[in-house]
């Protein structure tokens, strides 16, 4: 089983938030579930924010005064008899720090406290920090709020809270009945995880190495007489990751299942759809020319049990199927990562 923290590890290089969790470090907590370990994040990051000074924004109020200011509003002032009192409506842009922002983390951390199996010291540290934010308004939040927030390109760390924050919304379930909250966590669906494990590992090899140019391929299929019908039926091609280097191209495809291994007669084997789909990839991207023709490729696996570490070669591709430990600290994934990426330098020469 990976471990929680090890999870927050993997979410800080698929978000790209690096140097944001490093400020919110939860390394030293007892932390048993996912719930505790986003209150925890969310409890460490907003104090942090409250200790610099919380997000501020302009938002348009209307008020009345005895003179104009803002932007008059004639119809408002007119329809309540304010200019007989020597009085007008206008519309006002106010610093505040009402804004959708700091109302996605306020209510966020209102819905956690909510949660019955939440960690009671959790608990009562987002409680307090709820009321340490009197002027910010909880709102009903829906999953398009969090596409409209708008922060300032210098405030990377208040991103990485709204990641938190949207993390929180995804999972959190309301019992219509009573009113009741619990939490779905994304681990127990392995299609999430699968994706939550591609990007980390690809912003892993970027942002640690740079012998290879790290990215993906999208491309069709190497039809021998494509036509117009072929086109719109057949499916595109993209790859998980695609290392480039002068000289030399590897394709990773990263998969996120219980076991490497299929029975099959009652013996074990390599699964094959997974085989099958690498090598479809490696054969289809010859026809790109070049660096392409003789593409290597490796099936990534986590897992916290037994290494696997098995390469062949196939009609001119070195086909490598590789594991990496999950279970282990974060500094042990990160070096087996990186070394995983130095031996590829030389299969293409073998």
């Amino acid at each position: 089983m990976i471990p929680i923290r090890n999870i927050y590890f993997m979410l800080s290089y698929a978000w790209n938030r690096l140097d944001q969790a490093e400020l919110v470090d939860v390394s030293t907590e007892q932390i048993e579930t996912l719930p505790d370990l986003l209150a925890s994040v969310l409890l460490r990051g907003v104090q942090r924010c409250l200790k610099d000074g919380i997000d501020r924004g302009y938002k348009e109020q209307l008020q009345e005064g005895t003179f104009v200011r803002g932007r008059l509003d004639l119809g408002v002032s007119v329809r309540r008899l304010l200019l007989k009192q020597a009085r007008a409506a206008c519309h006002v842009d106010e610093l505040t720090s009402n804004i959708l922002a700091n109302q996605i983390v306020k209510t966020t951390m209102q819905q956690l406290t909510r949660l019955p199996a939440l960690d009671p010291d959790l608990r009562h540290g987002l409680a307090l920090l709820v009321r340490r934010l009197p002027d910010v308004e909880a709102i009903r939040l829906s999953r398009r709020d969090f596409d409209r927030v708008q922060l300032h390109s210098n405030n990377s760390f208040y991103k990485f809270l709204i990641d938190i924050c949207r993390v929180v919304h995804d999972g959190l379930l309301v019992d219509s009945a009573n009113g009741e909250y619990s939490f779905r966590s994304f681990i127990e669906d392995e299609h999430a995880m699968r994706r939550l494990f591609q990007h980390f590992v690809s912003n892993l090899l970027r942002h640690h190495q740079d012998h290879y140019e790290v990215g993906n391929d999208r491309f069709r299929w190497n039809i021998v007489a494509p036509d117009s019908q072929s086109d719109q039926l057949m499916p595109m091609m993209e790859t998980d990751i695609t290392l480039r280097a002068p000289g030399h191209v590897v394709v990773i495809d990263t998969k996120f299942s219980q076991s490497v291994f299929q029975q099959r007669f009652q013996k074990q084997k390599l699964k094959s759809e997974h085989l099958y789909q690498l090598f479809s990839y490696l054969k289809n991207l010859e026809f790109k020319g070049g660096d392409y023709t003789n593409a290597d490729g490796i099936l990534l696996y986590p897992t916290t049990e037994k290494a696997v570490d098995f390469t062949t070669t196939v009609q001119g591709h070195r086909m490598s199927v590789r594991t990496v430990d999950l279970s282990q600290a974060p500094q042990g994934i990160r070096d087996d990562l990186l070394a995983l990426a130095k031996p590829v330098a030389t299969l293409g020469s073998a």
